[in-house]
């Protein structure tokens, strides 16, 4: 992969909250990365939500003022403003100001060589207007030589451009509506192997609050790709129930290395990739059930030897 000059390289913009154990961990492996001296570097610091977060509130953000070269930016929020809030307003400034931009939570450890590869796609596919979006993370699939292009885009670290962003779409009930009117719901979920379509409607029901499934569904509205590494340039070390949304699991367990500079040869969805994501997601449902299914048996059993 060719290096890009310190022009090319796009802003960071990590978020963080209340897990200071984790946020350590990302700097320590984002400081690996050598774009990172030479890059925009902003971190968002949301704020407690209540009094017994505060002293981790305060831990993290230590954590971050101490690790991080001094040329990154902090930005303390007084209040809580969410995820998805702080998200959409840190990706939408930041776009607007640089044109693109790499985006990192605090749960993920990432390769050295993930800045790298980010800023090289964003470089490639900057005036491809069929391309939304960059992961950093490729799900638990068969290895590959090359980079291929998928519907998904994922939230376990990524990049955009402002010319992509300005389609996100934050009305969730405006966007379920428009999938339906077109037919898109089974292309939503994989030929319904994944339920995204019903996390869409539980954004537009209230019942969650996500930017990512707001984005998907904006991006699969008008046709758009998103760039897979062909090996995890990140890895999800909040499956670990310690953050807000995610529950333990070790179902999107991976293993990071370094990404291949070959680009696919069109821009088009990879078939290949697309029905291994589809093998993927059955497996993971199946799992789910069996944990249900054994959760259910201890119960029965439980109140049986109760009784």
């Amino acid at each position: 992969m060719s290096g890009t000059t310190a022009f090319d390289l796009a802003p960071i913009a990590v978020f963080v909250y209340r897990r200071p154990r984790h946020t350590a961990r990302l700097i320590e492996s984002l400081l690996a990365n050598e774009p990172l001296s030479r890059s925009p570097v902003f971190v968002y610091c949301d704020g407690a939500r209540t009094a017994e977060e505060q002293d981790a509130v305060t831990e993290t953000r230590r954590i971050v003022r101490e690790r991080l070269p001094e040329h990154a930016q902090v930005i303390e929020r007084n209040t809580n403003m969410g995820l998805a809030a702080s998200i959409i307003t840190g990706v939408t400034e930041l776009s607007r100001r640089y044109g693109k931009v790499i985006v990192l939570e605090d749960d993920l450890v990432v390769h050295r060589g993930c800045i790298e590869f980010l800023n090289a796609a964003l470089v490639h596919y900057a005036n491809d207007s069929r391309v939304y979006h960059v992961n950093a993370y490729r799900y638990p699939l068969p290895e590959a030589s090359a980079c291929s292009l998928l519907r998904l885009p994922s939230s376990w670290g990524w990049a955009t451009w402002e010319r992509a962003w300005v389609a996100f779409e934050p009305d969730a009930a405006d966007l379920e509506r428009r999938i339906l009117e077109v037919d898109l719901a089974s292309a939503m979920d994989f030929g319904r192997t994944f339920p995204y379509f019903a996390m869409l409607q539980k954004q537009a029901r209230g019942s969650i609050d996500s930017w990512a499934i707001r984005w998907y569904a904006s991006v699969l509205l008008r046709g758009g790709l998103a760039v897979y590494p062909n090996v995890s340039q990140v890895f999800n070390g909040g499956m670990d129930n310690s953050g807000v949304h995610c529950g333990a699991t070790r179902d999107f367990d991976v293993n990071v290395g370094a990404a291949s500079g070959r680009w696919p040869a069109s821009t088009i969805e990879d078939p290949v990739t697309y029905e291994q994501m589809r093998v993927f997601f059955r497996s993971v449902r199946e799992t789910v059930a069996r944990r249900l299914a054994r959760k259910l048996k201890r119960m029965l059993f439980a109140d049986r030897r109760g009784g």
